[in-house]
């Protein structure tokens, strides 16, 4: 709506309002909203739920800023190159006006929940492992290990099913599955694989603060190809599955105290 009110020198004190109905008003006025009070409340939610579930699950007050770290590291890069393909590129019959107003709002917690999903999945499995006595490094690398072929099939099915919506004459439901479908393949394959481990070694230990680790009794060996005897079933399980070895005089002698330990109780 417009107002007007007429000039000093009328004797009058009057004033008037001008509004404009329609559907292209409407959409204005509803787009004007949203992006008054969605980014905001979104980003609290998002970000609020995040760091108190991450600080009550983990017991650590990083674990939940890196991995809001990690949520805008990927829908940056998401949202800059689903510009680049509809404003720029103007794929699939795109008119260049870049992304629908509505669909932010609408894929943001699908999109957040996608990221938020294969990081976590692998950072509980790094934190089991850190509890069960391995360091920060040898738990990261073994839960990468074990945790890959999943995490990656997984987001291989998550971008077949959703690169349908792709093929849709709908702007809307274009631009949905190109998001979704960038977002998957960015956190399947480069934010699982490297973000979340690189930033994890840039605190190592401290990144379970202020909650308490376990000390570091165990440790990871690895078999080479070299050492592998094809005719021997054992060495051929452990070269395919990495060996939990306890570390030297530490595991040993931690060892020997729980079993006097049993032994004093059995008394």
């Amino acid at each position: 709506s417009l107002s007007a009110s007429p000039s000093s020198s009328s004797s009058s004190s009057s004033s008037f309002n001008i509004y404009f109905i329609g559907l292209g008003p409407a959409l204005m006025d509803i787009r004007e909203t949203m992006y008054k009070q969605a980014p905001y409340s979104m980003a609290l939610a998002i970000g609020g739920v995040v760091f108190v579930l991450c600080c009550i699950s983990f017991r650590s007050a990083f674990i939940g800023v890196r991995l809001l770290v990690t949520v805008i590291f990927s829908l940056a890069i998401v949202v800059g190159l689903t510009v680049i393909l509809l404003q720029d590129i103007q794929i699939g019959g795109a008119q260049g006006d870049g992304i629908h107003f509505v669909v932010p709002v609408v894929a943001m917690p699908v999109l957040v929940g996608l990221t938020l999903d294969y990081d976590l999945f692998l950072l509980v499995r790094i934190f089991e492992y850190r509890h069960k006595g391995f360091s920060t490094a040898d738990a990261t690398t073994l839960a990468m290990y074990k945790t890959s072929g999943i995490i990656s099939v997984a987001g291989g099915i998550m971008i077949i099913a959703f690169s349908s919506l792709i093929f849709s004459e709908l702007i809307i439901l274009k631009t949905t599955g190109i998001l979704i479908v960038l977002t998957c393949a960015i956190d399947t394959f480069l934010v699982r694989a490297w973000l979340v481990p690189a930033i994890l070694m840039v605190g190592v230990e401290a990144n379970w603060w202020p909650g308490k680790v376990p000390p570091v009794s165990l440790r990871l060996k690895c078999f080479s190809a070299e050492e592998v005897n094809d005719d021997d079933d054992d060495n051929r399980a452990g070269y395919e599955e990495i060996e939990e070895e306890e570390m030297g005089e530490a595991g040993a002698q931690a060892e020997e105290e729980k079993e006097e330990e049993k032994e004093a109780g059995a008394q």
